[in-house]
This record gives C-alpha cells, structure tokens and sequence, in this order.
C-alpha cells in the first residue's frame, strides 16, 4: 500500500489495466492478529475490474466480486476507486446472504460481523 500512495496520480509513471476478469477461484482471508484468530473464505468467487489505473484523469475504477461465503451463502461486493495524489477515494458496498441458519453458521456471521464493524 505504501507503494500505492507514492505513485496515485504520479504524472511520471502510468499504470493501466483495461479489464482484469477472474473466474471460479477461491479466495481465503487468516487474520492471526486478533483474539480469537479468524479466517473467513469465498468460493465459486468471479472478479472483474475495468479501468484500473493510477491517473486520475483516466477516470473511475470500478471492482465487482460475487461468491459464496464461507459457504453458507452468496456475497457480492462492489468497489469504485478513483487516485488522487497520494492516495485514493474508494467506496465500497457489500452483502451477504445467509442461507443455513444453524449455529455453526451464525456464529460465522457473527464473527465477521464483530471484525469489520458491520451490522
């Protein structure tokens, strides 16, 4: 991320990605750092992001990312980012659908509740 903030906006250097397409892959998140530790997982996960740049005067990025959840229901996320020297403005929306509702299940949700500060 360091990095990142050094070249947001720099005129000197141009990065540029059209379209990055990801498709059934999985992706896994270990946070060791808190108490209890955690990981939470999303299967079946497609990504696409168009217009992924550090110029800010080639507009809005723009990230959208569907899957299931800790295999208990269907995620999906959007992210809009825009550079701006010395960093960026990112928005981002998410939503889980839980399907089971045992308690195995809703103590999973739970617990990434508690982590990112969600409702």
């Amino acid at each position: 991320m360091k990095v990142a903030k050094q070249v947001a906006n720099e005129p000197s250097l141009e990065f540029r990605i059209n379209r990055l397409e990801v498709k059934r892959s999985a992706l896994a998140i270990v946070n060791r750092a808190a108490s209890p530790e955690y990981r939470v997982d999303l299967s079946n996960m497609d990504l696409t992001v168009d217009n992924l740049s550090n110029q800010r005067l080639q507009g809005t990025s723009v990230a959208r990312l569907k899957g299931r959840f800790m295999d208990s229901g269907e995620a999906q996320a959007t992210m809009t980012l825009r550079p701006r020297t010395g960093g960026a403005d990112m928005e981002l929306s998410a939503r889980i659908e839980e399907r089971r509702h045992g308690t195995h299940e809703r103590s999973r949700a739970q617990l990434w509740r508690r982590q990112c500060g969600c409702r």
